[in-house]
């Protein structure tokens, strides 16, 4: 799957989708935009149909409140405790993309997969723990 991973990512995040064979662009690893606002990275990823992940809830407000075009490869928008070591992130994350593996849909379609979700998620927390 192309990603396009903005720079609140953490970079263990990155590396373990690049791991698990996703084609990722980091806004971090390009001079041009990091640091640049929100909208040229949402209208990058709606242009070039890639995935966006982030981790900020702006791009959301520009998407529903201000009806900035969405990409349609979709985005990913996760926040998990600040507190939590980045490594267990990048394992809940790619746990998610392992469960879903794309092309994600809009959250009511997802709504009846909740418990699917659920279930898998705590199948593979499982599987970590005895690793």
């Amino acid at each position: 799957m192309r990603i396009l991973a903005d720079e609140n990512v953490e970079q263990p995040v990155v590396a373990r989708l690049r791991a698990d064979g996703h084609t990722v662009e980091y806004v971090v690893d390009e001079p041009l935009t990091r640091g640049s606002p929100d909208i040229p990275i949402l209208q990058r990823a709606t242009r070039d149909d890639i995935l966006l992940v982030t981790g900020d809830l702006d791009f959301g407000a520009y998407i529903y409140r201000d009806h900035e075009p969405a990409p349609s490869a979709g985005v990913v928008q996760y926040r998990l405790n600040p507190d939590m070591p980045v490594e267990r992130k990048a394992e809940i994350v790619s746990a998610v993309f392992g469960v879903y593996g794309g092309p994600f849909l809009p959250i009511s379609s997802q709504l009846s997969k909740r418990a699917n979700y659920a279930s898998a998620l705590s199948r593979k927390q499982s599987s970590l723990q005895l690793a």
